[in-house]
């Protein structure tokens, strides 16, 4: 198996688009684990008071679904909500009112759920590649974990000016590489507008909104208890010192997580991602005086958690998505998942003076959420392609007539060579009726989606053509003299 996933798999446009949305999640994410904390400090506000920006997400997220994806074009709303974003953020540093902030932080966080869905939209190259999909990802979030790390170091509360400049060479970053990549995003097929009470009463749309919503209670809770912890013992002023570590683990467990996640599983990944924060957790209930620790050991362990889950979410609910509704189900992702990241600022905050004095009581409160968390993400589908889809290609000769005959009579699977049948689902192709298991079935879907006899659609919704094909339309439209291929 390939340890390093190779670069050629997306052309240059799609390169330039990946850069500018790595960019742009790196404004959500240093949002929360850095900037509005900074300027609450400088404020000399309540830390309950990020719960503007996680609620102005899924208001955003819901006003982008029933308006700006229906009416305008979506590059360019793009663009326009990560400016909007930077302004918001600029005003932030530069209005020293505490009445602004608020309204700062809600703005800034109704702009970024607008571009979410956006984002999975950028993203469809590497979902389309699930074999090494986790790898590339994490892959990006060592790149936000080292953007992250840059601006803990410049220090926006005594370098203000140097914050602005930095913002703004994260949006001409943003817009030049969007330009570039501008048409990368053709080969998706045509988002439709996603039924959302439909989604919600699907058996399968409650999981996904249950995951979504422990990813987002376990992402912001964990960290916002820690940040408790920092300001009961006065450390909160050496945040940057704890964000800093914090991003080292990211950027050197984000890799391996990856492997593990393409490797193993999806959901294996998340539920290691688990095991970490829980233990951070308890290392914190026991050691929550000790400096040592809150500053540098918990970071390291807390990261290593969150990489390895918070990638893995992301990627899942994008290889789960109808390649028709990926936009939608992108934004309905970060709605639920903010949604349960409100309701874990509140139980922290109810929790406060118990847990302050006593850790052991979040302790129990937290063991029960990963618990009911683990529940969920078992009865998650995996999304990772079957060992037998990676191992066995696609046949570059035509298969005979007389082994399509047998593997039909004998119930084979053709991909894995497995029996099928019985209780189990079976998937029959319904031009040459070959037989695939359901984990195959499901793993051609993900991948070039065609079935390996009579090119049929695995997963009609979603129609994507192999690349190679693809590729090859694509120069007979562009061949000057417009001659058929014979």
């Amino acid at each position: 198996m390939k340890i390093i996933p190779p670069l050629g798999k997306f052309s240059i446009k799609e390169w330039c688009m990946l850069i500018s949305s790595i960019f742009s999640i790196f404004l959500l994410m240093q949002y929360h684990f850095l900037f509005e904390f900074v300027i609450l400090m400088e404020r000399e506000l309540p830390y309950v008071l990020i719960i503007y920006h996680l609620i102005g997400i899924p208001i955003g997220t819901i006003f982008a679904l029933k308006l700006i994806y229906k009416e305008l074009n979506h590059f360019t709303s793009y663009l326009i909500s990560n400016a909007i974003v930077i302004i918001f953020f600029i005003c932030l540093i530069i209005i020293d009112q505490p009445w602004f902030v608020p309204i700062g932080l809600f703005g800034a966080g109704f702009s970024i759920g607008i571009v979410l869905g956006l984002l999975y939209k950028h993203f469809f190259p590497i979902f389309k590649e699930t074999r090494f999909a986790a790898r590339y990802f994490s892959t990006a979030f060592i790149f936000v974990g080292l953007l992250i790390m840059i601006e803990a170091m410049i220090d926006i509360n005594k370098n203000p000016l140097l914050g602005i400049i930095f913002f703004i060479l994260v949006y001409i970053s943003i817009f030049i590489f969007a330009i570039l990549g501008k048409g990368a995003i053709i080969k998706l097929p045509i988002q439709e507008s996603l039924n959302i009470s439909s989604y919600i009463k699907e058996r399968r749309g409650l999981l996904k909104i249950g995951f979504a919503f422990f990813a987002g209670f376990l992402w912001v809770n964990i960290y916002y208890v820690t940040i408790l912890f920092l300001e009961k013992n006065g450390l909160d002023a050496k945040l940057d010192i704890y964000v800093i570590f914090f991003c080292i683990s990211i950027m050197i467990s984000s890799f391996p997580g990856g492997l593990i996640a393409d490797m193993i599983g999806r959901r294996i990944s998340v539920l290691i991602g688990l095991i970490f924060q829980a233990s951070a957790f308890l290392i914190l209930s026991f050691n929550s005086q000790n400096e040592f620790i809150l500053l540098y050991i918990a970071p390291l362990i807390l990261g290593a958690g969150l990489s390895l889950s918070l990638t893995t979410s992301f990627l899942i609910y994008g290889e789960l998505s109808e390649y028709q509704y990926l936009r939608d189900n992108g934004a309905l992702f970060l709605a639920f998942m903010m949604s349960g990241s409100v309701i874990g600022v509140i139980i922290a905050e109810i929790m406060r003076p118990y847990f302050l004095a006593e850790p052991t009581y979040l302790t129990v409160v937290l063991l029960f959420v990963f618990i009911l968390a683990t529940i969920v993400i078992i009865q998650m589908r995996e999304t990772l392609p079957t060992k037998a889809v990676v191992k066995w290609e696609k046949p570059t000769e035509k298969i005979s007539e007389e082994d399509l005959e047998l593997y039909k009579e004998q119930k084979i699977c053709l991909v894995c060579k497995g029996h099928v049948g019985g209780f189990t689902f079976t998937f029959i192709c319904p031009k040459c009726d070959v037989l695939y298991c359901e984990k195959c079935a499901r793993s051609l879907a993900n991948r070039e989606n065609e079935c390996w006899v009579c090119e049929h659609p695995i997963d009609e919704s979603r129609r994507v053509k192999h690349p190679d094909k693809r590729k090859e339309e694509l120069e007979i439209k562009e061949t000057p003299d417009k001659k058929k291929k014979i």
